[in-house]
């Protein structure tokens, strides 16, 4: 078969694929907000002797894939060419921050999205190169392990310093699913504006919020978040709805890193706070790692609160496209920072990569002390368990604030929920 026919029929094969996508799309629609988002992959190959592929396996895709399916969302990767082995891709020497928009050298990012994108002008698209090492703002070499442009089409995963010089499998899952939601407007610390830089501002929010359960904060990209959660003794083993790949959807407490009550703890379970060994009374401490890290030096206080990731994701790829340049960058955790915060925190280890299943349930909170008219989230809780269990679909898991309960009439569950808390939790009934 000649080459041209082969990429002939190849692209056909794409389009049709895509269409197919955006109509099951369309017809699965009922889900508000669903949308299509669209990758193209291109990987690096090293052909010598010992080399190695860069190229994401089926299974770290669809494990991505899977992680949008569950919110409505049709995630359409395409692992497409193979590339040309650089070391490192190359920044505009005239502007090291330029990575993106520069194409005068054949190893730069540029160049190579001109050699071999194959949807360029196209709207809706996103471009993604795995690489092995990227360049800092210096223009000298980044453990990095990728860099995206924020709200833009672009982004880099590069796992050249970490395991096998490719990463591991959950390292090239959770990276793509890190990278992409850069591109998708979010930040490493929650919230609609960049973390700041705490080596240049140590009262800026740092990119290991503990309270943010996403793969795109430092604290889970690399170890999980359900993983890292329970590893780190911050909820209970099953008793949370959080899966491991996943961005966040807003769920956890808020924390005043200036107040902390640590039988409260993380508001699921009671934490110590400052290592002291003991459980008990109000700690300060820096629980998103801008200095020291966690137990470490306190500096740098702040009020730490989820951020609903999966409501605010924003495709800026559908307009025009001179809108998509010049965007600011996010240069993403480097091997050194990981190994470092492996040593602040303990060995966690990293969880398998699998296609994890949906959950159909919420995490619905209620006090006896909340207020009507509540939402039920852990800052809005509900003021009863009668209203808890009211609001929450099948497969909630109910997190009561520790307390005795008094209802109006015995609770009668017809759905089928997880009831938990942190501490004790009476339910009685009040006398009609």
């Amino acid at each position: 078969m000649s080459i041209v026919l082969e990429q002939g029929i190849r692209r056909w094969w794409r389009d049709a694929a895509s269409a197919f996508l955006v109509l099951m799309a369309a017809l699965a629609g009922s889900r508000a907000n669903a949308e299509v988002f669209n990758i193209e992959i291109d990987y690096m190959v090293d052909s010598g002797i010992g080399g190695h592929s860069h190229r994401p396996s089926n299974h770290e895709i669809d494990a991505v894939v899977q992680m949008f399916a569950c919110q409505g969302h049709t995630l359409n990767i395409i692992v497409d060419d193979v590339l040309p082995h650089y070391t490192q891709l190359r920044n505009d020497p005239n502007n090291c921050r330029n990575v993106f928009g520069y194409s005068g050298a054949n190893g730069s990012f540029g160049r190579l999205k001109r050699d071999f994108y194959d949807h360029a002008g196209e709207a809706g698209w996103h471009y993604c190169i795995f690489a092995h090492f990227i360049e800092d703002a210096e223009c000298k070499f980044s453990g990095s392990s990728g860099i995206a442009e924020i709200g833009g089409d672009d982004f880099i995963v590069s796992l050249g310093d970490f395991d096998n010089d490719i990463g591991t499998p959950w390292d090239r899952a959770a990276t793509l699913a890190h990278e992409f939601g850069h591109n998708l407007g979010l930040y490493h610390c929650g919230g609609a504006a960049p973390c700041g830089d705490p080596d240049d501002d140590p009262t800026s929010i740092g990119p290991r919020p503990v309270n943010l359960p996403s793969v795109m904060s430092y604290f889970y990209q690399l170890r999980g978040v359900r993983a890292n959660l329970e590893c780190q003794g911050l909820v209970h083993p099953g008793l949370t709805l959080f899966k491991n790949l996943d961005y966040s959807h807003g769920s956890m407490c808020t924390l005043n890193e200036a107040f902390l009550d640590e039988l409260y703890g993380s508001g699921l379970r009671s934490v110590d706070w400052d290592c002291g060994g003991t459980i008990g009374g109000v700690v300060s401490q820096d629980l998103n790692e801008d200095a020291d890290g966690w137990c470490g030096a306190v500096t740098g206080l702040h009020t730490l609160r989820d951020f609903d990731e999966w409501a605010n994701i924003r495709d800026h790829t559908r307009v025009e496209h001179a809108l998509l340049s010049d965007l600011p960058v996010s240069r993403c955790v480097t091997s050194s920072e990981v190994r470092a915060q492996q040593v602040k925190r303990g060995g966690c280890p990293q969880p398998a990569v699998v296609v994890e299943a949906c959950f159909p349930g919420e995490m619905v909170y209620a006090t006896g002390s909340g207020m009507p008219g509540a939402v039920g989230t852990c800052d809005d809780p509900f003021p009863t368990v009668e209203a808890a269990k009211n609001a929450a679909p099948a497969g909630s898991i109910l997190q009561l604030t520790p307390r005795v309960y008094r209802e109006r009439v015995p609770l009668i569950l017809q759905t089928q929920v997880t009831i938990s808390s942190r501490g004790t939790a009476v339910i009685g009934t009040t006398i009609p």
